[in-house]
């Protein structure tokens, strides 16, 4: 991943990048909770529960070859949802693997975050004022058809 910004010096503004290697996308699973997707005939999605740890594993090991399963953080603590379930941390060599899990195996936390919004979370503390040249502005609102109300 390239990371591009810009910062002032000297009154004006440099472009400045940064390439990123050290970065690998990650999602989180409940293992009491947690199944292999699996497309019958008529186009159904069928769950499969996977029961224990080894299963995850070796599901894994068959679809997404290098993932690292982890238990706990840095500080030794065990990853842990809103209510206080035991949660494990899958990290992917790229992100295409990420999707691809998500394709085959769910349910699961935080996976639907794009690659650069999760580096940009986990890794950047501040961002300083700048000159805006570009906005974008997504804007979600209802749709309404004439004699209809939502």
């Amino acid at each position: 991943m390239i990371c591009r910004w810009r910062e002032e010096e000297n009154d004006k503004w440099v472009r400045k990048e940064k390439l990123v290697t050290d970065f690998y996308p990650y999602l989180f699973l409940d293992p009491s909770n947690f199944f292999r997707k699996k497309i019958n005939k008529n186009g159904r999605t069928i769950k499969f529960q996977i029961r224990s740890p080894s299963d995850i594993r070796s599901s894994l090991g068959k679809e997404i070859r290098d993932s690292v399963i982890s238990h706990r953080d840095d500080d030794g603590k065990h990853y842990r949802d809103a209510e206080g379930n035991a949660l494990w941390r899958v990290e992917f060599p790229y992100p295409g693997a990420l999707n691809r899990f998500r394709r085959l195996f769910g349910p699961s936390y935080e996976g639907d975050v794009p690659y650069g919004d999760r580096y940009a979370i986990d890794n950047i503390d501040e961002m300083k004022p700048y000159k805006m040249r570009k906005l974008f502005v997504d804007l979600e609102a209802l749709q309404f058809r004439k004699g209809h109300l939502a």
